[in-house]
């Protein structure tokens, strides 16, 4: 039998390391959603003209 304050130790730590549990799919979901936005932003055109943004700043109409 671990002694009083091994027994709290492994207590915090348990408690802890329950909270990966929560994190880790969290920042997989994340992960995700970023991928998703650069895929779109990709394969909607969003990153074909951009000398004509930076231009466009010049141009006063």
């Amino acid at each position: 039998m671990p002694c009083a304050w091994c027994a709290g130790w492994i207590k915090e730590r348990s408690e802890h390391l329950d909270i990966l549990f929560l994190l880790i799919p969290l920042s997989v979901v994340l992960v995700l959603f970023i991928i998703a936005g650069l895929w779109w932003a990709i394969y909607t055109g969003q990153f074909e003209d951009t000398e004509a943004e930076g231009q466009r700043i010049f141009k006063h109409d």
